[in-house]
């Protein structure tokens, strides 16, 4: 993913205010790049100036690549633009193929990124009027952030025979969509026996009103997901919950928390907020009245307004965090009233840090209610909670065995209907190494007659490459080459 920050007016700045004013402008704009690129996985390529301007180039993808590129430039464009500046700014962003490396000799050398999808970068930059950022369909379309856009007409560009699609960037999208159960799909479940007996046996204690916390580390495609909704259909006792958060929500305290909650007591994401403090203090009122006066506390979570407690105005500082989550979590285990739930946590590495303690809390009770939680993870993912505490295990999901590979390729095959595939079965379970998502695209992609390795495929891949220490890259790249 590749941006071009355009930075206009500074001829007429310095003539007005002076030189010292321009430096001024300019320092703010820089400091505000850094700012927003500490908390993203975007870099900072180059910069450069010419009359009455400058600009700055941004990559993100290049040199070290992640499963969230489009959606951490984005965000962080987003981020930026929301930051006053004194002189006028535009930005094109793109995503494709690019070339890059070091160039130059060994004493003087430059990394830097080639390539069309840089080109139309810049393209898209000049389309943006100022305080725009003009976003090409592609990184827009494979970002898994959902933005408001304002599609504009397609338009012709230099070195382009078609018309290009893109829009102006606007807020994220905040929806209130639940995310469905698990991946549904016609392929049988393939597999993973220990697995499943081993959260069948968490979700069995869990009914029987124990319950159990679980980190399911795996890495992208490798089938968690697929896994937790095989066990939940196996135990249709277990009401689903579940909660996720997103990359431009880690930010915002509770965000997670606060739409279950809203969504529980039937609060909408707009309106009055001492409206919806009413809602909330109804519904406590209903299902938790001991926690009346710690309200004000749990209204803080939901983002409304109630009126102030006695109770709350003479606690300590130092306990307020304490009866905060201790309190939220008591309305939201009345709330349920006993049923015994399966709470999922998709990407709980998305979460933001306040969320994440509320999950923290509910893990501390845990073995005392009917709940089977389970927080999906990456490897590299820092735990959600400490394994040390009762009740709580972490999974580290691993790749399929070959013959369970071998049948997912087949029923696969079977499924989209492929002819000529059954000679090359074998070859392409193993290329894909008991990855569930490699075996179904590199099916899929030879049964439309393309050898090509798909760009889904070719993504994590890269990702993975990119964690490698530098000297196993290098020889790595070379050996691919060689």
């Amino acid at each position: 993913s590749v941006a071009f920050l355009a930075v206009g007016g500074t001829d007429e700045l310095a003539e007005r205010e002076g030189p010292n004013a321009l430096h001024d402008a300019l320092e703010t704009i820089t400091d505000n790049v850094r700012d927003v690129l500490a908390t993203r996985r975007v870099h900072w390529l180059a910069s450069d100036a010419y009359v009455n301007g400058g600009k700055i180039i941004l990559t993100a993808g290049a040199p070290t690549s992640t499963s969230e590129d489009e959606d951490q430039m984005l965000l962080a464009l987003h981020e930026f633009m929301q930051r006053p500046s004194q002189l006028p700014i535009k930005v094109g962003v793109n995503r494709g193929r690019v070339f890059f490396g070091d160039l130059g000799s060994p004493t003087r050398r430059t990394f830097t990124v080639m390539g069309d999808a840089v080109n139309l970068a810049a393209r898209l930059m000049q389309k943006a009027a100022p305080g725009q950022i003009v976003a090409s369909k592609f990184i827009l379309d494979q970002a898994v952030t959902a933005f408001e856009v304002d599609e504009l007409e397609p338009f012709m560009v230099k070195g382009k025979s078609a018309p290009i699609e893109a829009a102006v960037l606007g807020e994220p999208v905040q929806t209130d969509e639940e995310p469905e159960a698990h991946h549904r799909t016609e392929l049988p479940f393939v597999g993973r026996t220990r697995e499943v007996a081993e959260l069948g046996e968490m979700a069995e204690s869990a009914l029987a009103g124990s319950g159990r916390f679980l980190e399911l580390s795996g890495q992208a495609g490798i089938g968690k997901t697929r896994l937790i909704g095989e066990v939940l259909d196996r135990h249709p006792g277990l009401a689903q919950v579940f909660l996720r958060g997103g990359q431009y929500a880690r930010n915002t305290p509770y965000f997670v928390v606060r739409r279950l909650i809203r969504q529980v007591v039937g609060i909408d994401t707009d309106g009055d907020p001492v409206e919806h403090g009413r809602r909330l203090r109804d519904f406590v009122a209903e299902v938790a009245p001991e926690q009346l006066p710690w309200l004000p506390l749990v209204a803080l979570v939901v983002g409304v307004e109630v009126e102030p407690t006695p109770e709350v105005d003479r606690l300590a500082e130092q306990f307020r965090r304490e009866r905060l989550l201790s309190a939220t979590v008591d309305v939201l285990d009345a709330a349920g009233r006993g049923t015994p739930a399966a709470i999922v946590a998709e990407d709980a590495y998305w979460f933001d840090e306040a969320s994440l303690e509320i999950l923290q809390e509910m893990s501390r009770r845990v073995t005392r209610r009917p709940w089977f939680i389970v927080a999906t993870l990456r490897p590299e993912s820092e735990p959600v909670v400490s394994t040390d505490q009762p009740g709580v295990t972490r999974m580290d999901l691993l790749p399929l065995e070959d013959a369970d590979t071998e049948t997912l390729a087949r029923a696969a095959g079977d499924a989209d209907g492929a002819t000529g595939l059954e000679r090359r079965i074998a070859e392409l379970a193993l290329r894909a190494g008991g990855h569930p998502l490699f075996v179904l695209e590199l099916v899929a992609a030879a049964g439309a007659g393309d050898d090509a390795l798909p760009e889904s495929i070719e993504s994590l891949v890269t990702t993975r490459i990119d964690t490698l220490a530098p000297a196993d890259r290098l020889l790595l790249r070379e050996a691919a080459v060689g």
